[in-house]
């Protein structure tokens, strides 16, 4: 009885735990790292060497090429729903310096 338990809750987590997959780069002190889950959700987190008051991130579909996010943000973490498979790239600028990663969403 305790291992048909054992392997129930086994099961159980294997379907309703989403996955999470985590890309990070890092050019010359400053760091872009996107954690995306099989759910179509993605959180970007970024650190530069040069902090500022507001950063600018761009999310282009490149399977679509399009893009099909911008925005102004005062926050280093930024949450993106809706996502769906595919290719990704992830952009983000403190005004100055820039970081780029290219992600394939399952």
């Amino acid at each position: 009885m305790l291992n048909k338990l054992f392997f129930s809750l086994l099961l159980f987590a294997a379907v309703f735990t989403p996955s999470f997959i985590t890309i990070q780069a890092v050019v010359d002190g400053n760091s872009l790292t996107i954690t995306h889950s099989d759910s179509g959700t993605a959180v970007m987190h970024w650190t530069f060497s040069q902090p500022a008051v507001s950063y600018f991130i761009i999310i282009d579909d490149m399977t679509g090429k399009q893009s099909i996010k911008a925005v102004s943000t005062t926050n280093n973490t930024y949450t993106i729903t809706g996502l769906t498979a595919g290719h990704y790239r992830y952009k983000v600028t403190n005004g100055t310096e820039f970081i780029i990663v290219d992600d394939i969403n399952p």
